[in-house]
Order: structure tokens, then C-alpha cells, then sequence
């Protein structure tokens, strides 16, 4: 049978931002209006290596096909690469023939910083025009691409604990998106002076404190995915409203979420799925002084959609190779 391979650049060229998180859209939606299906997740982790090894399916009905990813991430691979490796088979919806083979670093980058985006569009305010990005590795770097599409960015602060990457990050994407984009010194800076702050590490400890929060900000997680993983304290928590991309699996997975509900600092009736905005059930933003909070720890109906997307748009450009299989 013939399978399409798509590399990494086939991935990217694939999906415009726009087209990331229009996918996005559909994959948060997808929780509450009852069209998502298939929905799995396995994991495992490895203290001694700091590795944790995945697989998620899902799919979308009357979208996508069936998704399954399998990946690895190790904190060590980004000395010389993606932290993640992984790769997404999609699956005919009709006779679950393997039809392609994703590079999943790729999707899992763009979908994962599209999601944020899709959080931000429906829970930041609509003048925001400040964003400070925590971490300076790929998905940082998409994470800002994202938010340029769905706001008129007027600055970035970029910061991560080794001053040369976020000055090398910085000077990437001025070049690159033409916007004021400047590394900052501390995550203090970078979260005080932004009215959208997005944590893009793989932080034990947490690099968002809410003493630093003022009124209105909107807060994003993506790296909080492990019980042991704090990228903001309980303060920040306690001053937020909480919303999640889905609620069974970070409720025992999402180590802010956990730490939390825990500690009863909020209760699992107040945290709501962001699909729940995106569907008009909840109004999110309900007054300007509201801190508003984002988790995401991924699911596999964004890796559905965003592979989904990726595989038409390249049948449609004649991307990629096809081989038997």
C-alpha cells in the first residue's frame, strides 16, 4: 500500500499559521461538541534520563482519520536538537489503511504553540499588543509566529536562563517577522511588561510567580505536563482563573493544575476546557482585571487535526514522498 511521507520541511510548508490554528480551532472544539473520537494517551517516564516516552490517537468525525503519535523527549536532545522526537501515522477514516507518516516534531511544534494562540484569541484581550515568551527553543520560537497571527504585536520579551539563546532568539525573529523583539534579563521582564505571557519550558520550578501578575494578564502553559513540572507557582494559580485543553487528563497530569486542587486553592468546578469558550458555553474573559490561565499538555485530537491539515494541503501541492508499504 502506498503511504506519503512528509519531512519536517513538508510539515512546515504544509501549514501556514493560519492553518495551524484553524486546526487548533477545531481540535479544542472537538472535546465538547461530541465529534472528537478515539481519544488515547500512554505514557512513561525515566528519572534517571530526565526521558519520557508517549503515545496518543484521536481522531475527529467528519474531519480527520484516525492519528496515532508515538514520541520520545529527553531535556538532554536539545544540545543538538528538538527535545522531542516523534513521528504521527494517519489512518484512512473509512478502512484504517495507513495512508501517511508525519514527522511529529514538526506537527507537535506547530499545533501545540497554534493551540496556544487559539487560547490566547479567545482569552486575552482583543487590544493586547505585548507578549513575553519564556524559553528560547523551537517551540518558543513558533509560539511567537502563532501569536503575531491572531494579534498586532507591538513588542516581544523573550527570556531563558542562557543569555545566548535568548539574544540569538530575539535577533531570529526581528529578522524574521520584522517585530520589536528583545531579550530580556530576567522572567521577571519579561512577564511584568506583557499583557500575553507564554511559558515555553520544561521547568521543575516555577518561572512565573503571581506577585509579578497585574490586573488583565493572560497566562499560557505548555510545558507543564508532568506532575513534577511547575512552570508557575500556586500564587499565580490562586490569583488566575484556570482553564485547560482537557480536564480528565490534566487533572492528574498538569503539575500547576495538580498542585492546585491539591492544596484547595481552586476547586476542578471552577477550571473549564478552553472548547467550552470556543463553543459559546463559557464567556471566558468576563472583565478586564481578570487573570486568566492556560494549560496545555496536549491531546491527540490537535495532533488529528493539525496532521490532518498538513496531509491535504500537501496532497494538494504535491508534497512529500509516497512509497509502499
Amino acid at each position: 500500500m502506498p503511504i506519503l511521507v512528509l519531512s519536517e520541511a513538508d510539515v512546515t510548508a504544509a501549514l501556514t499559521p493560519h492553518q495551524a490554528i484553524e486546526s487548533q480551532r477545531i481540535a479544542y472544539t472537538a472535546v465538547i461538541n461530541g465529534s472528537g473520537r478515539l481519544l488515547a494517551a500512554t505514557r512513561a517516564t525515566d528519572p534517571a534520563t530526565d526521558a519520557l516516552t508517549f503515545a496518543l490517537t484521536g481522531m475527529i468525525r467528519g474531519r480527520t482519520g484516525m492519528a496515532g503519535k508515538f514520541g520520545l523527549q529527553r531535556r538532554h536532545n536539545a544540545e543538538w536538537g528538538p527535545s522531542l522526537q516523534a513521528f504521527v501515522l494517519l489512518l484512512d477514516p473509512e478502512t484504517a489503511v495507513p495512508i501517511a507518516c508525519l514527522n511529529g516534531t514538526a506537527i507537535t511544534t506547530l499545533r501545540t504553540s497554534a493551540g496556544l494562540a487559539v487560547a490566547a484569541d479567545a482569552l486575552a484581550p482583543s487590544s493586547a499588543r505585548t507578549l513575553g515568551v519564556l524559553g528560547s527553543g523551537v517551540q518558543a520560537a513558533s509560539t511567537v509566529r502563532m501569536m503575531a497571527t491572531v494579534r498586532s504585536l507591538r513588542t516581544v520579551a523573550v527570556w531563558s536562563p542562557t543569555q545566548v539563546n535568548r539574544q540569538r532568539l530575539a535577533k531570529s525573529l526581528r529578522e524574521e517577522l520584522g517585530l520589536d523583539v528583545r531579550a530580556v534579563g530576567t522572567a521577571r521582564d519579561a512577564v511584568t511588561g506583557s499583557e500575553i505571557v507564554s511559558a515555553c519550558t520544561l521547568s521543575v520550578k516555577p518561572v512565573i510567580h503571581g506577585k509579578w501578575l497585574h490586573p488583565g494578564q493572560t497566562i499560557l502553559t505548555m510545558g507543564s505536563y508532568e506532575p513534577g513540572r511547575l512552570e508557575i507557582d500556586l500564587t499565580t494559580s490562586a490569583r488566575g482563573t484556570t482553564f485547560v485543553d482537557l480536564l480528565v487528563k490534566c487533572r492528574t497530569q498538569c503539575g500547576p493544575l495538580i498542585e492546585a486542587l491539591d492544596a484547595g486553592t481552586i476547586t476542578e468546578a471552577e477550571v473549564k476546557e478552553i472548547g467550552t469558550v470556543l463553543e459559546g458555553h463559557h464567556p471566558g474573559r468576563r472583565n478586564a482585571n481578570e487573570i486568566l490561565i492556560f494549560h496545555s499538555i496536549g491531546i491527540g485530537y490537535q495532533d488529528a487535526a493539525a496532521g490532518w491539515a498538513a496531509y491535504q494541503n500537501a496532497l494538494a501541492r504535491g508534497l512529500g514522498v509516497t512509497v509502499e508499504f
